[in-house]
């Protein structure tokens, strides 16, 4: 198998559908087979974009012998049944974030991967930007110092027509959450993963008169505190025109580093060494923000995981994304949002 494509269907062909299509088109590890939608007209036209059959009946794609790997786009209520059925079905799932709407969802589709000895991944392509690994081990080895305080700022907007282009959109049972989990969900779970685990949290978020029709929230506020003693605070929102770059800070006893839209925009480290360096300016990644636009963001991460999924098929060892890293975001947003319906610090 080693020598072959790793073959997939694509579950869903929404706007995020088309990152995974390149990005496996890039790749000459993987080939992109099949795609699933609901929607006929939808299937046959992004398919034949990618040189793939298509198909509405998804359990032509479970029955598929050629199936190796599915990766699922579909709407967040559905990533839970849909890995589920394909690991079942023998195919290793790769899923889109949020890894479900709830946390014990999250459980039962690893113990599902467990028993089926299927592969199982949670997309978070944020972790792979080159910039927040170099974060990352700035504070894993201590050269940021003593860790104080990290902060994540997703200032977005969202048109009324974002929130009416699919019917999940805006609701709690079908999207998991509004803007904490979904739009800055790939901010809090890069702050919980440098930050370490969370020890409790306290909410104040609002559906702002931006948006119509919406049962979520679209402006939020989240204070936590860590447990190695660290404050935080997440700013996210849909509501706040025209959108700004995502941003997070990290401040520790030695200097603060600053990333915007995953690159480097302030590194400054008390009475440096060489090791404190920051990585040359010049990324090949190239950055991109979904401040206003949320398909404005370039596929180097997206492929990077895919290859890293791949591998982990291959080898049999666990994903960097695997289910586990996947649920911490339920688990940290359960609380978020328990906090928010009894105005209370809530622990994890």
């Amino acid at each position: 198998m080693a020598d072959k494509p790793l073959r997939f269907a694509l579950v869903g062909a929404g706007m995020v559908s088309d990152a995974h299509a390149r990005s496996i088109q890039e790749l000459p590890e993987a080939e992109l087979i099949r795609v699933f939608s609901r929607t006929e007209a939808r299937a046959k036209d992004f398919a034949a974009k990618y040189g793939a059959e298509h198909t509405t009946d998804l359990d032509q794609v479970w029955a598929s012998p050629d199936v190796d790997a599915v990766i699922i786009t579909t709407a967040p209520y559905n990533h839970h049944p849909h890995a589920i059925a394909a690991m079942k079905a023998g195919k290793h799932a790769l899923v889109e974030k949020p890894m479900a709407v709830a946390t014990a969802e999250c459980d039962e589709m690893m113990a599902v991967a467990a028993e089926t000895k299927r592969t199982l991944g949670v997309v978070f392509q944020s972790r792979f930007k080159r910039d927040v690994l170099k974060l990352k081990e700035m504070v894993d080895t201590g050269r940021l110092g003593d860790l104080l305080h990290v902060s994540g700022y997703v200032k977005w907007y969202r048109p009324q027509s974002y929130y009416e282009a699919n019917d999940w959109r805006g609701k709690v049972e079908t999207e998991g959450g509004g803007v904490i989990f979904s739009q800055a969900g790939h901010t809090l779970d890069l702050m919980r993963w440098i930050g370490g685990p969370v020890d409790w949290v306290f909410t104040n978020m609002v559906t702002a008169p931006v948006h119509k029709g919406i049962a979520i929230e679209n402006l939020g506020t989240v204070t936590l505190r860590f447990k190695n003693g660290a404050t935080g605070v997440l700013e996210a929102a849909t509501a706040l025109y025209p959108g700004l770059p995502e941003q997070i800070a990290v401040h520790g006893s030695r200097g603060t580093i600053m990333l915007q839209a995953g690159d480097v925009v302030k590194w400054e480290i008390k009475d440096p060494t060489p090791g404190d360096a920051a990585p040359p300016a010049e990324s090949e990644e190239g950055s991109g923000t979904g401040a206003s636009d949320p398909m404005a963001f370039p596929i180097t991460w997206h492929k990077m995981q895919i290859a890293d999924f791949v591998d982990a098929v291959r080898t049999g060892r666990p994903t960097r994304m695997d289910g586990t890293q996947g649920r911490l975001l339920n688990e940290l947003c359960e609380a978020v949002y328990e906090s928010a319906r009894t105005l209370s610090v809530v622990r994890l």
